[in-house]
């Protein structure tokens, strides 16, 4: 267990962004319209990717939803969850299963910037999946995010 590393990407992916929310919101009495770019990570913890991401996605996920039931008519605060995006960073050879294009990615981050909802997923049957997975029976669920992991693990290899 490295806490140090977990505490790193916190200061990455979850406190350096409610800074900036904060030193902009002291700055600036206008509306202003703040989208996260969260995870199918933030649902789900993980072996294979480490404490550390999945539990900094998931803060920053509902720290939006606070915030946006906090400025309400004030400022605008949208999460936008994507699953896995084709653009190389993905440790996976070949594609992964429910991976979205660059193009989709870029397509759904926009139509958060021009939408009203609060949050948006991308692809939604991936967020459908593992949003059904978890109001199963906890022994079911996690015998599923086992083989979802060592599918990870198999795809990696590929």
């Amino acid at each position: 267990l490295d806490v140090g590393l977990t505490e790193r990407i916190f200061d990455v992916n979850f406190f350096s962004i409610l800074c900036g929310i904060r030193d902009l919101l002291s700055v600036s009495s206008n509306k202003m319209q703040f989208i996260a770019i969260s995870s199918s990570s933030a649902f789900k913890g993980s072996g294979v990717e480490g404490i550390g991401y999945s539990a900094s996605k998931a803060a920053l996920s509902i720290a939006f939803e606070s915030l946006h039931q906090k400025f309400v008519g004030k400022h605008s605060f949208k999460v936008v969850f994507l699953g896995p995006v084709n653009f190389g960073m993905t440790p996976f050879k070949k594609g992964f299963p429910l991976s979205i294009s660059v193009d989709t990615a870029v397509s759904g981050i926009l139509k958060a910037v021009r939408g009203t909802r609060v949050l948006y997923f991308y692809p939604a049957l991936l967020f459908y999946f593992i949003k059904i997975t978890k109001l199963f029976p906890s022994d079911l669920y996690f015998k599923i995010l086992s083989k979802m992991e060592s599918f990870h693990v198999r795809m990696e290899r590929l």
